[in-house]
């Protein structure tokens, strides 16, 4: 008997060390003790069941047989690769000199830079009044990790990780399966990260959370932000030697920091704790221009996450910073670009938009309409009709990203508010003129240029005329009244299907817009038994995570992978 006792104890104790030396390896999605979250952990475990297996697993894979992403670690770059070496044996900063008197052995800052070795941006010199003295040139550069949320924004998420190309050594990509307003979503990443993002896979630590959201509020954002640090790195530690002095940068996906800014940090020391960064902030795209600054901690190394924030990423966009970087320089040290993807996106930003924020736009059906997304896109309109932006048209280093610059032929529609996303364009073809759907395919995105006059037109016909509005408009019109219909809380169900639907169902594929109402059903077949029985219903979508139907009046379809959808159904008959 106590034998059997002792050999009980031994296997408990070995389990347990088990758990402690890989539980973040495994079981990383379970209930947290801390932070408190309200965490059903069998409905999450459901969920997650019931979603589609990623990329590459096993059909009915569970979401703890799923592999972990492979990390591999990253070589510091040293100090001699950014520097050339003169004749004197002084370094001189190789991007910051002259190329013509840096070949004759001389270090000539070029314009925008300075210092004794050129190394020195206009920022950094416009945020320090004694950058003279402060600076000195590390002996061993140190890691970058840049950290952000992800939902969707996959364009941009591509022009973040080629920003800093070279420059970041490790990548937390934080990703919810729950969306800000509490609505469950497909991990997107899983979709585009073994052909896209290969290019940067392997520097990425992709942070996976499962935990179901307590509210419908911007704490639900918040959350995603925090495990950055939390969760995340600790799962980077597995990877890397991380540094106390090793830069952490936390922001969202959709501000970006000039890349020489962060160059500098990584090369030079001196600066103290934490630091904001001023960006320019634009919306849309980088074309239409808000005026005021966007103005944000972002900053700080890793001794001071653990040791101050307590590993908090939220508390890191919470604090007061030592300096704001490129406050006084006319272009900011980066770019913030809200609403900057495919204007059929914006409504899943919409519907996934949290509460609590004032009036909740996506509450409102007329929102959701394709051409009234474009057109207010190309008018630089804000939902409730109101224009603060002015059109910024100069074609300078600053106008966007150097990567995005480059690629302009995939990327045009976020430089030129004139030229439409490839889905956007084919979308409004079928519209108009009865095309099959069409499916696109998320890693080759193109930028077909659109007819501003033939845009002019539709848009005139959306708004009334007078598009573009000659200044702010003040004060905005009153938001139309909420429709509960699109909240899954106030939801009225239909009545029970009467009738058995006759459908043509498509596997993992959407209509966007159109809603009638919604249900929960069990399968996308009682999906379009429901549509069968309601007036007016001649499609639906079915989202497989929730057992969402959605019923619809008109059938525009979009791209799989760029949607929450797992089915769609055409009604052929009713039997």
């Amino acid at each position: 008997m106590n034998l059997r006792y002792v050999l009980i104890a031994i296997v408990l104790v070995t389990l347990i060390t088990l758990f402690r030396e890989h539980g973040n390896l495994v079981f990383d999605t379970s209930c947290p003790p801390a932070p408190p979250v309200l965490c059903d952990c069998p409905a999450v475990q459901a969920a997650i069941a019931s979603q589609p297996p990623s990329e590459g697993a096993a059909a009915g894979a569970t979401r703890a047989s799923l592999p972990e992403p492979t990390v591999e670690k990253a070589r510091v770059r040293p100090a001699q690769e950014w520097f050339s070496t003169l004749p004197s044996g002084a370094p001189c900063f190789t991007n910051g000199a002259d190329p013509e008197k840096l070949a004759s052995g001389e270090c000539v800052c070029r314009s925008g830079w300075a210092g004794d070795d050129c190394g020195v941006p206009s920022v950094i010199q416009s945020s320090y009044a004694d950058w003279q003295t402060r600076f000195k040139r590390r002996q061993t550069p140190i890691r970058v990790y840049d950290c952000f949320q992800f939902a969707k924004e996959v364009d941009m998420l591509e022009i973040r990780l080629a920003n800093l190309e070279g420059i970041a050594d490790y990548r937390i990509l934080s990703e919810s399966a729950w969306s800000a307003h509490g609505d469950p979503k497909t991990m997107y990443f899983e979709l585009v990260k073994d052909s896209r993002m290969a290019r940067w896979r392997d520097s990425i630590v992709h942070l996976r959370l499962f935990d179901k959201p307590p509210t419908a509020t911007w704490e639900n954002e918040n959350f995603v932000r925090n495990m950055i640090g939390v969760r995340g790195l600790p799962k980077l530690r597995k990877v890397v030697d991380v540094s106390p002095d090793d830069l952490f940068i936390v922001s969202d996906l959709d501000e970006l920091i000039d890349r020489d800014v962060v160059l500098f940090l990584k090369l030079y020391q001196g600066y103290e704790e934490t630091l904001g960064v001023s960006y320019r902030w634009t919306y849309y795209g980088f074309f239409w221009v808000n005026p005021h600054r966007t103005n944000l901690p972002a900053i700080c190394t890793v001794r001071y996450l653990t040791e101050e924030l307590g590993s908090s990423g939220q508390r890191v966009r919470n604090t007061n910073p030592s300096v704001t970087l490129g406050r006084s320089h006319p272009d900011g040290a980066g770019w913030h670009c809200g609403w900057c993807m495919p204007a059929i996106d914006f409504g899943m930003k919409l519907f996934f938009a949290p509460s609590g924020d004032g009036f909740r736009f996506g509450d409102v059906a007329s929102n959701y309409d394709h051409e009234f997304l474009v057109c207010s896109r190309w008018a630089g309109r804000w939902f409730d009709g109101s224009h603060d932006g002015r059109e910024h048209t100069a074609d300078s280093q600053y106008v966007a990203p150097p990567y995005l610059l480059a690629n302009r032929d995939r990327f045009g529609y976020l430089v030129d508010r004139r030229r439409l996303s490839h889905v956007d364009m084919v979308m409004l073809l079928e519209r108009q003129s009865g095309l099959a759907p069409f499916f696109a395919e998320v890693g080759s995105p193109r930028a077909p240029a659109g007819s501003d006059a033939e845009l002019q037109q539709m848009c005139d016909r959306i708004f009334g005329g007078g598009s573009i509005p000659a200044a702010v408009q003040a004060p905005p019109p009153p938001p139309p009244p909420a429709l509960p219909f699109l909240s899954l809380e106030a939801a009225a169900p239909p009545s029970a299907p009467s009738k058995t639907g006759n459908c043509s169902i498509s596997a993992r594929c959407d209509f966007a817009g159109g809603d009638i109402s919604h249900a929960t059903t069990d399968d996308a077949q009682g999906c379009c038994d429901l549509c069968a029985s309601t007036q007016s219903c001649t499609a639906f979508a079915y989202v497989a995570v929730g057992k969402a139907c959605w019923l619809k009046s008109i059938e525009i379809s979009v791209a799989a992978t760029l949607v929450d959808a797992s089915d769609c159904g055409r009604l052929l008959a009713q039997g």
